[in-house]
C-alpha cells in the first residue's frame, strides 16, 4: 500500500499540520485498512512529528542540503 491516508505538512514557519485524519479513519471504518495499519500509520505520522519539533528529522537537513547544492549549480 503506497499511501495510508495521512499526511504530514512542515511549513516554512515551522508549523506542522498533520492532514488527512478523516480519510484515514473512513478507511478503517470502511475495512480498506485494518487495525495494524491504521495504527501503523498513527504511529509514524507521530514519531515523524516529534523528530520534526524537536529538529531531529534527519530527512529535512538532507533536503536543506540538496536545495542549496541546486541553487548553487544553477546560478
Amino acid at each position: 500500500m503506497d499511501n495510508l491516508f495521512l499526511e504530514i505538512i512542515l511549513l516554512p514557519s515551522g508549523e506542522v499540520i498533520q492532514k488527512d485524519a478523516d480519510e484515514h479513519e473512513e478507511a478503517f471504518f470502511n475495512g480498506i485498512i485494518d487495525k495494524s495499519l491504521y495504527d501503523s500509520a498513527w504511529d509514524e505520522v507521530n514519531i515523524i512529528t516529534k523528530l520534526i519539533n524537536n529538529r531531529s528529522f534527519e530527512l529535512l537537513d538532507l533536503s536543506h542540503y540538496h536545495m542549496e547544492f541546486l541553487v548553487n549549480v544553477l546560478k
